[in-house]
């Protein structure tokens, strides 16, 4: 039973208008059990879709399983032509350039069909010779190593490569100089200046190659 809007009368449900006044009754929605269930259901999971975005908006971001990713967000910035360059031809071309060196040292092929005689006149000169090839050697494993590094983005990478470079040339340098001021062993001037000239120029490349890395140490984080 319903009741009338205007007078009160108790109505039958059905009713349209009432008996006694004649108002016209608000018709009651024939609400299916089945699909008032439904709504319900999809204003709940709208309600937890809701409540899990503003907690996911609102709590603080856990980034360690990421933190072994580089971020390459910006890469496309910067072209990475000479870092290739570098990993795939320059670093295997030092350590294949010291290890001929070394070998020539160690055997004496650097003073050509004269070699014996060289070694005669000069009696420190071949255990000088072979500890310059060794020292040849290691830097070779040394340019690997940059290269490795390099290639993994571990980080110091760059640093590791910057010493390389610096070595070579300090290497040179410092051998030249102590045959010199041995002053038993053969060697002219032309051979220590240049070699003051490649350490000019290490640093030089040092500092282009810092400006270079350092815009992308982002990725050098492993």
């Amino acid at each position: 039973m319903k009741k009338c809007i205007k007078c009160g009368y108790e109505l039958e449900d059905k009713s349209k208008f009432c008996i006694i006044c004649g108002e016209k009754q608000p018709e009651e929605e024939n609400i299916d059990d089945n699909s008032l269930q439904k709504q319900q259901d999809e204003n709940e999971v709208i309600a937890d879709i809701d409540k899990s975005t503003e907690e996911s908006l609102t709590s603080p971001i856990d980034d360690t399983a990421f933190k072994d990713i580089p971020d390459l967000s910006f890469a496309h910035l910067y072209p990475m032509n000479w870092y290739k360059f570098i990993i795939y031809f320059q670093l295997f071309l030092n350590a294949l350039l010291n290890i001929v060196s070394a070998l020539r040292y160690f055997t004496g092929d650097i003073y050509g069909d004269d070699a014996k005689a060289v070694y005669s006149a000069f009696k420190g000169l071949q255990a000088w010779d072979i500890l310059y090839g060794i020292l040849l050697v290691l830097l070779a494993v040394f340019a690997l190593k940059a290269r490795r590094d390099l290639a993994k983005f571990k980080s110091g990478a760059p640093g590791v490569y910057y010493a390389l470079i610096v070595a070579n040339s300090f290497l040179t340098l410092i051998f030249n100089y102590i045959r010199l001021d041995l002053g038993n062993i053969p060697i002219d001037n032309s051979t220590l200046t240049r070699s003051l000239i490649g350490i000019v120029f290490s640093i030089v490349y040092v500092i282009f190659n810092k400006k270079y890395f350092d815009k992308r140490d982002y990725m050098f984080n492993k």
